[in-house]
């Protein structure tokens, strides 16, 4: 996790259940500083503990916004340090937990979190992963490892100090001295540790992929070598001292500055664009040195910097991508998630290993929920008769088996290469009811028949019929383009009718797809007239159309404290209004954030009041954890 914070402890007059009630209150500065109080008196408990770490994997911390002097250090370290000190093994399923949830997120501080905590308390089981990570090609990543490897017994945690002392990273080498430090309360140079020698300028190897000396100048001086590389003609050397940058994510900070890429994905086009194919070919044989993790990230990364996202595989760099797809699947035939550059290359292979990986991919559930990318994939793929036909086999035997996650994986791709029978099957289930279980099969069918012109008006008429019903929310949700003169005049046939409530569900869609429908008087009376938690919806739009704010405010005002999620997402566009206007809209906003028990939304509202306060927003919207 990085060298503790400078002690700033200082006790406060707060009793311990004051501390207690901000323990588990919103305002994440008073978190922190309820945490730091209750671990330096003593009082921190273990029931404390296991709340901040099922919180953490519920309400994760960002990435960024912190650095290691914040609240967000005391947090944690103060909590970690409890850890240390009592030894709960209780707690270890509940870490391993955080840990699971935070690599999926990509939220690797919280994941090294629960990796140090984990190495204290079953250094043994955690090997495996610390050893992954000082694989990784991320050196961030590869730091973090370090830090956790300090809570190992000293005999596991030598050889694992001795290799970070050789890594390509300045930040990763010198971690593992200060840890080493640390760990033993024995001063060492880094030529002790590792063999290399700090004090040496030189330029960096060229053994890209072995495991020879490292380079030990200090990252601002070798921007200028770089620079000096990228000048200069294109030869295999360069190439090979270039793509040591990808491997250093404080190099490549070190880059920005200077006014060089500053991004991992940047770097990679430009070995690309100024290599070529030996660009490409360099930066797998990068890719199959690291973890199944940079397996995935990497074939994301080409297909970026191969300019080939969005369409079918072209050119010198096919041959390598497909071979980084098939080594990638060779090695974990059943990822938990499959990026969107690694479906594009499946896509790529021949037709019947294609198909073969694809099917396999979404019977073990690889594939389900990105009906998006296996559409993109199905659409790129070749005509195929043998492909068509299985694809409307698989799609008909999931709707019979009510297998929705599937079908809504499969009917984009089918759809979209106009399968007729795919066409067909998804009309037919559209007219079933929608449920809660169906209700994302039945948003796939109806986006992926409206991009293709298949979409019946009289099924779309009915659902619009009942505003507020799961079918007119799938209407909602699964169509985008402007609807047609009939749907309009349906809905505006609601804004008149007696249920208020309904009107305002009507009004909504009709903003949605045309905001001039803002000025509609008729949904200026349906908001004064409806209940407060559906008005809300519409409010950021008449706000914008130039009525009175405070009015519209006022009558929507009981939904602030409302503790449905719905309703609390709701209010994010007036919260994004009133901020683009602060001169008049704090006094609103902090009634927001004052009334609403949402988290994310208070915690949100002021950190953007005082961005320089520990109330950081750290906790997201649903929908914004869910992506």
């Amino acid at each position: 996790m990085g060298s503790w914070p400078e002690d700033k402890w200082t006790p406060d007059s707060r009793s311990l259940e004051e501390l207690r009630r901000q323990l588990h209150g919103r305002r994440f500065d008073l978190r922190a500083s309820a945490v730091a109080q209750l671990y330096h008196r003593e009082a921190l408990s273990h029931d404390d503990l296991e709340f901040i770490i099922r919180d953490m994997a519920e309400h994760p911390l960002p990435e960024s916004g912190f650095d290691d002097r914040c609240d967000d250090a005391d947090y944690r370290c103060d909590s970690m340090q409890w850890m240390l000190d009592h030894r709960p093994v209780d707690l270890i399923p509940l870490l391993q937990h955080l840990y699971r949830t935070a690599v999926h997120e990509g939220l690797y501080r919280d994941a090294a979190y629960a990796l140090e905590a984990l190495a204290a308390l079953c250094p043994e089981q955690t090997l495996p992963l610390i050893d992954a990570w000082l694989d990784s090609s991320s050196s961030l990543r590869r730091e973090l490892a370090v830090a956790a490897a300090r809570r190992l017994p000293v005999d596991l945690a030598h050889p694992r100090f001795q290799r970070a002392g050789r890594d390509p990273s300045w930040g990763v080498r010198s971690r593992a001295c200060i840890c080493w430090d640390f760990l033993t309360e024995q001063s060492l140079m880094l030529e002790d540790l590792s063999g290399a020698n700090p004090g040496e300028r030189r330029e960096p190897d060229l053994d890209v992929f072995g495991a020879g000396p490292a380079i030990i100048s200090p990252d601002l001086v070798r921007v200028d070598f770089i620079d000096e590389l990228l000048s200069a003609a294109p030869d295999h050397n360069a190439l090979k001292a270039l793509v040591k940058i990808v491997q250093d994510d404080d190099l490549i900070k070190a880059c920005a500055c200077k006014g060089l890429p500053g991004h991992r994905n940047e770097w990679a086009q430009v070995l690309v664009e100024r290599f070529g194919d030996a660009g490409v070919e360099a930066l797998c044989e990068l890719a199959r040195t690291g973890t199944p993790d940079d397996f995935f990230h990497w074939v994301d990364t080409l297909i970026t910097a191969c300019g080939l996202e969005g369409q079918r595989l072209r050119g010198p760099a096919v041959k390598h991508i497909q071979a980084l797809a098939r080594d990638l699947l060779a090695r974990n035939p059943t990822p938990h998630h499959v990026p969107k550059g690694l479906v594009a290359a499946i896509g790529q292979l021949d037709e019947p290993e294609a198909q073969e990986w694809i099917w396999k991919l979404l019977t073990c559930g690889s594939l389900r929920g990105g009906g998006s990318d296996l559409g993109d994939l199905f659409a790129h793929m070749a005509p195929s008769e043998t492909l068509d036909a299985t694809l409307a086999d698989r799609f008909e035997k999931a709707l019979k088996e009510r297998d929705y996650a599937l079908a809504t994986a499969l009917v984009g791709g089918g759809i979209r290469r106009g399968v007729s029978r795919v066409i067909q099957a998804a009309q037919r289930e559209l007219d079933h009811e929608t449920t809660e279980a169906s209700s994302q099969l039945h948003i796939a069918c109806v986006r992926s028949l409206e991009s293709v012109g298949r979409l019946e008006l009289t099924w779309l008429l009915r659902a619009l019929g009942d505003p507020g019903s799961e079918t007119f929310q799938v209407v909602g949700f699964g169509t985008h383009g402007p609807l047609p003169d009939e749907a309009v005049k349906v809905l505006e046939e609601h804004l008149v009718a007696p249920d208020h409530d309904k009107a305002a569900e009507a009004a909504w869609l009709l903003i949605d797809r045309d905001p001039l429908q803002a000025l509609n008087p008729l949904i200026r009376q349906v908001h004064a007239q409806a209940h407060p938690e559906h008005s809300a919806w519409i409010t950021p739009q008449l706000l914008r159309a130039g009525y009175d704010a405070d009015e519209l405010l006022q009558h929507i005002e009981p939904a602030f404290s409302s503790a449905d999620e719905v309703v609390g997402e709701s209010l994010w566009g007036v919260i994004d209004f009133l901020n683009e206007h602060r001169s008049w809209g704090e006094a609103w906003l902090r009634r927001i954030g004052s009334a609403t028990p949402h988290a994310y939304l208070s915690e949100g509202i002021f950190a953007r009041l005082d961005p320089n306060a520990s109330g950081c927003e750290f906790w997201q919207s649903p929908e914004a954890v869910s992506h």
